[in-house]
């Protein structure tokens, strides 16, 4: 059986989110253009959104963003 580490795992499925997040905020803003005759211009709202957002959690998520790292150990977020 393959295992992997909870970090390839936790990055797996931020990639996965990130892949949800375009086609259906796409298929949302093709729906909302079919309906309201915008042309495709909510679908690409759409889909910039759901870019933008998704690789920011992406990026957090990795820790490539200097915000981002983990806090030392015994330390938590709500510690002052």
């Amino acid at each position: 059986m393959l295992r992997l580490d909870p970090t390839t795992t936790r990055l797996v499925a931020r990639g996965l989110e990130l892949g949800l997040l375009i086609g259906g905020l796409g298929y949302a803003g093709h729906w909302l253009d079919g309906r309201y005759g915008t042309g495709p211009y909510l679908a690409l709202t759409g889909i910039s959104l759901a870019m933008v957002g998704g690789c920011y959690n992406l990026a957090k998520e990795a820790g490539a963003l200097p915000w981002s790292k983990p806090p030392p150990p015994g330390k938590r977020n709500s510690d002052p």
